[in-house]
């Protein structure tokens, strides 16, 4: 079996109650959920499958930006992030 994993920073933050999380590289593959772990579990699909629906057209997928420059802008009290990984082989 060829593993592909792939690991992009997510920013988690709360909005109205929902989870969001955030791809800055790829905001394609942002989430909103009512329940946290619904909302990571949706976002390494959600990664998955934008970064296949890219390779699959032949078009580029973006290399994911430094996890410490993203969490150097994004996060405060209320926001998070973290690496979100996924393994391609699985979709």
């Amino acid at each position: 079996m060829d593993y592909h994993i792939v690991s992009y920073p997510a920013v988690i933050s709360e909005e109205a109650g929902k989870t969001k999380v955030h791809f800055p590289d790829l905001p394609a593959a942002d989430v909103l959920d009512d329940n946290k772990w619904n909302a990571l579990m949706r976002a390494e699909i959600g990664l998955a499958l934008t970064v296949i629906d890219l390779e699959s057209h032949h078009e580029e997928v973006p290399k994911p930006t430094d996890l410490e420059k993203v969490i150097e802008k994004f996060q405060t009290d209320k926001v998070s992030v973290q690496a979100i990984t996924t393994d391609l082989d699985e979709y």
